[in-house]
């Protein structure tokens, strides 16, 4: 794919464009059989309203475009890929396959199985099974979709190894997800989860929260990073590593920082893992110095900065916060890497 310059748009359904709908009903109503067609606009914004959690992913090139989705059914994750005619067997559906499997670590769909179908424009439909299981899928032959002018066979691809970057006793360390939106989204409206925050944060400006921690662990190797019980896989939050660039005497500078689900609190995993997190910064990243900061009322967390080894270094006022008297004079820790003895 060294020939393509590809970029995929991220998108999830409270903010997809009427332009981008009109992209979903045109490769749709020439991408897949007569059976499947929308007659109205309407139909399909119908079809996209009744989906649970969907995310849409979309490539254009040259004028011409790809599109994917994936979203819930029966606390399952489904998918749904279709590239225009002009843009197949060029890698396009394959590079954003790979963008969905990097995104989710299982996959469900329904293939059509049999070339006996016919396109809007009156040509032969060929089913993409097989480009489905030369990438990994599998075809679960015993379930079926039969209705009377359609016949449809499930697949399912599944990660076959945690891709975590680091590990601690109970604890997996990874990149964001898109699919993680749902389980931050849930977290990050708790109020207790949020008691020391201006208020909770609803699913769009959790969705833009993933897109800027993907984005500065590719600049900086670090970021808040997503966290799973490594017992059950079960994404419980973050904790990691954060660029702060607010208007300071000690910014710019690396702040730890964590907030996790609240049935998963006083069990240490917040220690456990802002060690972890601190050892990567100083024997990874080779920093130097971390910070941490929190409202002076939020004595748990000054508590689990004392248990690292931070240390106080000052109170202050934040500024973008001064208007709110609850939170806005704050407390800075930070630690110092070990210098080794000679």
């Amino acid at each position: 794919m060294k020939e393509l310059n590809l970029v995929v748009k991220s998108v999830i359904a409270e903010t997809l464009s009427t332009a981008q709908k009109e992209c979903i009903f045109q490769l749709w109503n020439n991408g897949y059989p007569s059976a499947l067609f929308f007659n109205q606009f309407n139909e399909l914004e119908k079809y996209l309203q009744g989906l649970n959690h969907a995310h849409h992913y979309f490539i254009e090139l040259n004028g011409v475009n790809a599109w994917a989705m994936v979203f819930e059914r029966d606390h399952a994750v489904w998918f749904a890929l279709i590239v225009d005619a002009n843009l197949q067997k060029k890698g396009v559906g394959k590079y954003l396959l790979n963008q969905l499997k990097a995104e989710h670590s299982l996959l469900n769909g329904w293939v059509i199985d049999k070339d006996l179908y016919r396109l809007k424009n009156g040509e032969a439909y060929h089913s993409p099974l097989g480009f489905y299981l030369k990438h990994g899928f599998d075809c679960l032959d015993e379930s079926r979709l039969e209705l009377p002018n359609l016949s449809a066979v499930k697949v399912q691809w599944h990660e076959k190894e945690n891709n975590y970057l680091f590990t601690s006793p109970n604890l997996g360390f990874r990149k964001w997800r898109d699919s993680d939106l749902k389980a931050m989204a849930q977290i990050s409206s708790d109020k207790d989860v949020m008691e020391f925050f201006p208020g909770i944060q609803n699913r769009l400006y959790v969705f833009d929260f993933i897109q800027r921690m993907k984005s500065e662990y590719v600049q900086r190797r670090h970021c808040y990073f997503a966290v799973d019980l490594l017992e059950t896989s079960e994404m419980i939050g973050f904790i990691g590593l954060h660029e702060q660039n607010f208007e300071s005497d000690f910014t710019p500078c690396t702040d730890i920082g964590w907030r996790l689900k609240k049935d998963k609190w006083n069990k240490g995993y917040a220690t456990e893992g802002a060690k972890r997190c601190l050892l990567y910064a100083f024997d990874d990243l080779k920093l130097e110095r971390v910070y941490s900061m929190t409202p002076r009322v939020n004595l748990k967390s000054q508590r689990i900065m004392e248990k690292i080894g931070m240390k106080k270094e000052k109170y202050f006022v934040l500024e973008f916060l001064k208007e709110d008297v609850r939170l806005r004079d704050c407390v800075l820790y930070a630690i110092q890497k070990t210098p080794v003895s000679e």
